[in-house]
Parts: structure tokens; sequence; C-alpha cells
């Protein structure tokens, strides 16, 4: 996600960010890759798309202006000979002949600048800023007690933990709302509690994500999402945050959760869990 690297984490990583590779001539090298590797491959691309634009560009002058020019050399012609016979003519043959030479001149620098449009050439690269970025897994693995960044428990148990926690939160909160909860977590349809509104008479499907307070990401499954736009007025995400095995107040994201359903081959979505607080409100 990119996101800045906690002091814990940048303490866990302190030897791989003080590597000899990213220490000894890192800028230099990265120029010469850029030059060699990426700046060619972009001219290259560059004049593949442009060379037959400028061709196309070329002709369309060509045929533009040298039409104009014979119209006004044909013109210039025309009205000398109705001179030189005693008509009395609205343009003046030298007029004409200028325009036509105006013309010739105009296609001739036109021309010159479609030329110089040919030499396509990369400017030498130049470094503005970087990054290093630590990949999640080696956080892992240097941390394991932690979690990962991301907040996802490598303990089977701890995870189960906060989810239970979770689930028994949002059951608490929607008796407390006078409905009739009832779990169907292990039939894995799309949502966790089935809460029958006895005012409305009708069902909500709710969506329980526990995660440990510190998390910054959650993870959606593809199921969920589809029922989330199918359902979209009976739908709830409630996002619990935990902290030392207790539950805080759940809050309730209504309605579908993305606009698009997600492609096959795509099992489950990570969402930013502050972005889906911004969009949360009181459990009602």
């Amino acid at each position: 996600n990119l996101r800045p690297a906690t002091s814990d984490e940048i303490v866990a990583a302190e030897t791989e960010l003080n590597a000899d590779w990213l220490r000894k001539d890192l800028e230099k090298k990265a120029v010469q890759f850029a030059t060699i590797e990426l700046a060619q491959s972009h001219v290259a691309e560059i004049r593949t798309r442009r060379l037959p634009e400028i061709d196309k560009v070329e002709v369309e002058v060509r045929a533009r202006l040298s039409k104009e020019i014979n119209y006004w050399d044909g013109r210039a012609a025309a009205l000398r000979e109705e001179e030189k016979a005693g008509k009395k003519v609205r343009v003046n043959w030298k007029n004409a002949e200028r325009r036509a030479e105006d013309l010739a001149e105009r296609l001739k620098r036109r021309l010159q600048i479609i030329e110089q449009e040919r030499f396509i050439s990369a400017q030498p690269p130049r470094i503005r800023g970087g990054m290093v970025v630590v990949p999640n897994g080696l956080l892992r693995q240097l941390s394991p007690e932690s979690g990962g960044a991301s907040g996802f428990s490598q303990d089977a148990e701890a995870r189960r933990t906060v989810e239970v926690a979770a689930i028994d939160a949002v059951m608490a909160v929607e008796r407390e709302l006078g409905n009739d909860p009832k779990s169907v977590e292990a039939l894995k349809i799309g949502y966790d509690i089935e809460s029958y509104d006895p005012q409305t008479r009708h069902m909500r499907f709710i969506e329980v994500k526990g995660r440990v307070d510190t998390a910054d990401s959650v993870m959606i499954t593809r199921q969920e999402i589809i029922t989330s736009m199918h359902e979209p007025e009976k739908f709830i995400l409630a996002i619990v945050q935990v902290a030392d095995g207790m539950a805080y107040a759940p809050r309730y994201v209504r309605g579908a959760l993305d606009i698009r359903e997600p492609p096959f081959d795509q099992n489950a979505i990570q969402f930013h869990i502050k972005r889906l607080l911004d969009r949360a409100e009181n459990p009602a």
C-alpha cells in the first residue's frame, strides 16, 4: 500500500536498509539503467507511433497548400492575359502572383518543421527522488510477532479470537436495537449475520470484519462484494476494531462496496480501513 513505515518497522529492517547495494552508487546505477533500458525503448515506442502521424500530416499539408499555390498561379496567369487584352479586372495579376509565392514559402517552412519533428531523441534521464519499498512478507519475517504491517495475524487462534469478539459485539448491538440476529457465518453465503428488523419487517445482511486496532487494511471476498451489490438496501459491512481481546463499538458501512463485480480470478480485494470508516456510521 506504500504507507510510511513505523519506527518499529524501520528498526526491524535496519540491516536490510543499510545493505551495500542501497548505499553504493545507487543513483548512478539508476541513471544507467534508465538510459539503456527505459529511454531507448521509450523513444522507439514514440517513433513507432509518431512517424506515421507525421507522414500523414506531410501528405495533407502538401496537398492543401499545393492546391492553393496552383490555384493562385493559374489565377495570376489568367489575370495577366485579361489585362493584356484590355479587360478591366477586380484583382491585379501581380497580387495573385504574390499570393502564390507567399503560399510556396509557407509550404517550404512547414515542410522544414515537419522534417525536424522526425528527429525524435531522448533527453538524459534525471533522478528527482526515490523510495525504498519494503515488502510485506519481509516485514512479517523480520517481525513475526507483529502479524505483519497490515495487521493480519499469522496465528490462526489469534485471528479467530478477534473474529469471535467482533461477531459477539455486532450481535449485542443488533439486540440493543431491538432486532433478532442469527449467526450464519458457517454457511459462507456472503455475510455473517442475518438480523430481522421487526419494525421494517426486513432482514439485514451483516458481514462482520474484526481487525486488530493497529490494522490499516481489511480483506473483503468477491462473494461479499457481489452480495453487497445485489442487496444494497439490506447489506451492512460491520467493522469492529479489537484490542487485547476487547471489541470497540462496531461501525456500519451500508450499501454496495463497489460499482462493479470483481473478475473471476480475484478472490478478494484489500480495502483501506480508514477510507471505509470515513463512510461508516453508528449502528442504527
